[in-house]
């Protein structure tokens, strides 16, 4: 109850201003005793030492530090190691038997100690440099030996473990009351509970939560680029990795995988730097699909932001020397993508950080790979921080300068346009008038049109390129379906449109829908029997982005060498194509499968085979409802190359290099034939059943005809073309020699 009555009365009295003054609380300095734990708090900083990573560092939380005897001497053990010393730096993951692990720890006839490097350490020159102190950088609240006591913060409070917890609750009700009174607060109440003397760390902890409201929103209205306020656990889920943690598991709450597979879960500690060893990482072998790690946030401010990935390794599939290509760091709010690259790390972690803003209360934060070369990842550590919001009246003002370019371009729909002239009349009145309130609702109403507004000139600049591809295919040849596409394109006065910018946001999007559609039947319906039909796959060569769907785990594409494949994983990928001619298709692909990453009994077991080429393989390529089982590895053996796994006296492929040279002779060539019914065509690599390494190259796609004779689909033309008069769309006849664009021959439409 008394707990109770003192939150309501904190509650009560935080709005009422009054000045008040207080002594900053004395840290209680304990007599380090062997093998106990304690924290070093530095008064000049006021912060704690923390040794959970390699390199020691300051913060408003310590962590503990195990203090051992070693003569006259000590060893300080940090969570990470122990705390050593060199001329630049101190670190924490030294071992016990390291020469710069001693340090002398020496009390002051003021309070505190002061703490300097074991003089027996062969490291330094104390001749020349007497005075040497672990103390602080000031740029960066590292720990570093100080070689003059004047240049640095050199006293420390040595606190015992249970004497920390109220120490450091009362220090932060200290900082916050500050805050808060600098903000107009009054503080009295809980000054009230600073001061007294039987107050412990309930009290002081009670005290804090009482004034969260308020002291996240000065932070909020406070915050700026120059200084951030770190939002991370107010909007982000499981940001350090930690929630549900499971080695090797791949359902990491609050964030969600494209594969859902893509990264595992993992505690390694390959380089010695990972927080809490909690990180996502994944290996493909060669380079990452188009996949992503991301986080959807809700209910934000409006402002701008800044998300960031404190521990970032990434390692690219290339040669030495090769940058990182196709790897980023991003955010998107709506249809609005904000990205930056992600460094290339080597063999060490690195920081990457996107800026974005937000007015929707959402956004979506994460790491992307899009056309990359990268096909190792190490993530972990991510941090959000709102970044402020500009004034109403720099908002305004900058809206209606945008708007106004956007007019005077002469590029949008006529409605739109009148809007925001409306909304740009309206701001300068609101602007004059210096009504706040009614500024930031008209600013909300504003920037919905002007969004409205560029959406419209990008759908434009959409439906002017497809248009054009539309005509490019009404050259093609002559069929149903070209000729339904002119129609489409006369009856509605597309080019007119355009040019006049006639058209809204849902009338484009409704044209762009029926043209695309239009045109890609009108494209595929003179396809001829025998024809390659690669193309019809979006990256079917394997030497782009996009096109395949990883519906298992990962898959990586090698661009350069225009190879799919994946090492110690199961795997699949898959395409589908809309509106190809019905009829007889053959694809073909040269591939194979290592069926265990034992190579030694992989070869013992084909030799027990029985000589078939698929002999105990079990991945698969599909064509719809066809399938064919690829090649084993060991059943293209050649003895004239002489790369790769030796087995007895030829030789197989063992990496994507030495694949290449297999491929170039044509070996490894696995075909499958279907007819389609319904002018949908699905190719599926389905590598599922514990594959060791499958590897394809040169697929090749080829429509067959009606069936399996090769009968050409394509709307046989029984009457010769005479060549007559010729008229405009307009129905007036015109000279063919100058005509350009659509006309009419004999009844039927043409261009030119």
């Amino acid at each position: 109850m008394k707990m109770l009555c003192l939150v309501a009365m904190l509650l009560a009295a935080v709005m009422n201003v009054r000045a008040a003054a207080w002594e900053k609380p004395i840290a209680p300095d304990a007599t380090p005793a062997n093998g106990q734990s304690y924290y070093l708090y530095n008064p000049y900083a006021e912060k704690f030492v923390g040794a959970t990573a390699t390199l020691a560092t300051m913060d408003t939380e310590g962590t503990p530090i195990v203090f051992t005897t070693s003569g006259d001497e000590w060893m300080l053990q940090g969570t990470n190691g122990y705390l050593y010393a060199d001329l630049d730096m101190v670190g924490c993951n030294g071992g016990p038997n390291d020469m710069n692990m001693l340090w002398c720890v020496e009390r002051q006839p003021q309070g505190g100690y002061r703490i300097r490097p074991s003089k027996t350490d062969a490291d330094f020159t104390w001749e020349q440099y007497p005075d040497m102190w672990m103390g602080l950088s000031y740029e960066s609240w590292t720990l570093k030996p100080v070689l003059k006591a004047d240049e640095g913060a050199i006293d420390w409070n040595i606190i015992a473990e249970a004497d920390y917890g109220t120490f450091r609750s009362k220090w932060n009700l200290c900082s916050i009351m500050q805050e808060l009174q600098d903000n107009g607060y009054d503080v009295g109440a809980l000054l009230t509970i600073y001061n007294d003397p039987a107050a412990g760390q309930a009290e002081y902890d009670a005290a804090i939560a009482s004034v969260e409201e308020p002291l996240f929103n000065i932070r909020m209205k406070n915050a700026s680029e120059e200084q951030p306020f770190d939002v991370t656990w107010k909007y982000m889920r499981n940001p350090d990795l930690t929630e549900n943690w499971v080695n090797d598991g791949h359902d990491v709450p609050g964030w969600t995988m494209v594969p859902a597979s893509f990264c595992g879960m993992s505690e390694s500690d390959a380089q010695g730097f990972y927080t809490d060893n909690k990180v996502l990482g994944s290996w493909a072998g060669g380079a990452f699909g188009d996949n992503k790690v991301y986080q959807q946030l809700s209910n934000l401010p409006d402002g701008k932001y800044k998300f960031s990935n404190y521990g970032i390794w990434i390692r690219h599939t290339g040669e030495d020397g090769d940058p990182i290509k196709g790897a980023y760091i991003y955010a998107k709010v709506g249809d609005k993508l904000f990205r930056e690259p992600l460094p290339d790390t080597g063999w060490w972690r690195g920081l990457a950080e996107v800026t974005f803003e937000t007015r929707s209360s959402e956004a979506e934060v994460g790491i992307m790979f899009e056309g990359t070369n990268v096909g190792q990842c190490i993530i972990y550590d991510f941090k959000l921080e709102y970044l402020g919001d500009k004034p109403v009246t720099d908002r305004l003002t900058m809206l209606i300068t945008n708007s106004q370019s956007l007019i005077d371009e002469d590029a949008i729909y006529s409605g739109y346009s009148e809007q925001l002239t409306a909304d740009i009349s309206r701001a300068n009145e609101l602007l004059a008038d210096n009504n706040t309130e009614a500024q930031e609702a008209h600013f909300t109403a504003f920037l919905a049109d002007y969004e409205t507004a560029v959406k419209n000139k990008e759908g434009y600049e959409q439906l002017t390129a497809l248009l054009q591809e539309s005509m490019t295919t009404l050259t093609i040849g002559d069929s149903d379906e070209i000729f339904a596409l002119a129609d489409y394109i006369d009856e509605n006065e597309l080019e007119e449109n355009i040019a006049n910018h006639t058209l809204d946001n849902d009338k484009i999007e409704e044209i762009m829908t029926a043209l695309a559609l239009l045109n890609d039947k009108a494209k595929n319906s003179v396809i001829s029997a025998g024809a390659d039909v690669t193309d019809l796959l979006v990256n079917g060569r394997f030497d782009g982005t996009g096109g395949w769907k990883a519906t298992l785990n990962d898959f990586s594409i090698d661009t350069g060498k225009q190879i799919m494949e994946r090492w110690w994983c199961d795997w699949k990928a898959e395409q589908v194509v809309e509106n190809v001619p019905n009829g007889n298709y053959r694809l073909e692909v040269q591939g194979f499968q290592w069926c265990s990453w034992d190579w030694a009994q992989s070869e013992s077991d084909w030799n027990e085979g029985d000589g078939s080429p698929t002999y105990r393989v079990n991945s698969k390529v599909r064509l719809n409802d066809s399938e064919v089982t690829i090649h084993n590895v060991f059943a293209c053996g050649k003895t004239d190359i002489q790369e790769g796994y030796q087995a007895n006296d030829y030789w197989v492929p063992n990496d994507a290099n030495t694949a290449l040279k297999y491929f170039e002779l044509g070996l490894y060539n696995n075909v499958v034939e279907a007819t389609i019914t319904d002018h949908t065509l699905k190719v599926e690599f389905d590598c599922s059943s514990n594959g060791f390494w499958n590897c394809f190259k040169n697929l090749r796609l080829h429509y067959l005809g009606e069936d399996a004779t090769g009968i050409d689909i394509r709307r046989p033309i029984t009457e010769k073309q005479q060549e007559t008069d010729t008229y405009n769309l307009m129905g007036i006849k015109v000279n063919p020699s100058a005509i350009r664009g659509l006309y009419i021959r004999n009844g039927k439409k043409y261009v030119k």
